[in-house]
């Protein structure tokens, strides 16, 4: 079971909601771009922890305050959509390859506000998912049944965080090869060619 939780949280990963464009992009863009993974890591990294934590604590004849729970979910989704909003405030977000698969109900431009629907909405769904797999029962169970159960949870937890990190620093790694837009130098005139050094002239 913990396999199969492993390797779908792995397929989770591959839908992560942050567009890759082909197109050289200037350090606004590429500060946004850093933003949305920014914000949709530590989205997911939170609102995983806290679901896990409160599962567990469920099938081991615990009580979960899920009023705190949920409070702290929405307060982390609150104080990270700031930060996107903030990291993409003045961003044409076409440019970065949205609105893509993510549903665009205000249509065009796309905005941070969608883009903040969008990027919490896509992470919600994929750690629902990798919770249904993971806790098929969510309820108390026999002491061994539990154990195992809270291992899986917890192991496919910090599989999933790990993974998180590792795709992030690789994607810090490859905006920071790519280089800024440059500017162009205009091509000297061929009716004004520039003067040669050393004139012969008066020889």
């Amino acid at each position: 079971m913990l396999a199969r939780a492993s390797i779908a949280v792995a397929v989770l990963l591959a839908v992560h909601p942050v567009p890759t464009v082909a197109q050289t992009l200037d350090r606004d863009e590429r500060d946004c771009q850093q933003a949305i993974a920014t914000a949709a890591r530590q989205f997911e990294a939170a609102k995983l922890d806290a679901l896990v934590d409160c599962n567990v604590k469920t099938i081991t004849g615990g009580a979960c305050d899920t009023a705190k729970r949920d409070d702290k979910i929405a307060r982390t989704a609150d104080r990270l959509g700031n930060a996107l909003d903030r990291g993409c405030r003045g961003v044409t977000l076409e440019t970065l390859g949205f609105p893509g698969a993510c549903a665009d109900a205000t249509g065009a431009p796309f905005s941070t506000s969608d883009l903040r629907t969008c990027v919490f909405d896509t992470v919600e769904a994929q750690v629902d998912q990798a919770l249904a797999i993971e806790f098929p029962a969510v309820g108390p169970q026999p002491k061994d049944v539990a154990k195992c159960q809270a291992t899986i949870g917890r192991r496919g937890e910090r599989f999933l965080q790990g993974k998180l990190r590792a795709r992030a620093r690789c994607a810090d790694a490859r905006r920071a090869r790519r280089p800024a837009r440059a500017r162009l130098r205009r091509p000297p005139s061929r009716h004004h060619p520039p003067p040669l050094h050393g004139s012969q002239e008066g020889a």
